[in-house]
């Protein structure tokens, strides 16, 4: 049995889900959905760490637009 997860790591996988069913991507959940899932929560510590670490908003549209080009590949 595995622990519960946080109610922030909940809404980041809850997002990403979310993200693909909008989209009509009926695919796995990748790195990059969970990292924009992160992204997406603002008052997180992962978006806080990941804001120190430079990431921004243009960083996540950027992202976004690379992995929904043909034959990208995260992994």
């Amino acid at each position: 049995m595995y622990p519960p997860l946080t109610e922030d790591a909940q809404r980041v996988l809850d997002w990403a889900v979310d993200q693909k069913l909008k989209f009509g991507d009926d695919g796995d959940i990748t790195t990059i959905d969970l990292l924009l899932g992160i992204w997406s929560e603002v008052e997180s510590p992962g978006h806080k760490i990941l804001a120190a670490f430079g990431f921004s908003n243009d960083k996540a549209k950027e992202l976004t637009s690379l992995s929904s080009e043909p034959g990208f590949v995260d992994g």
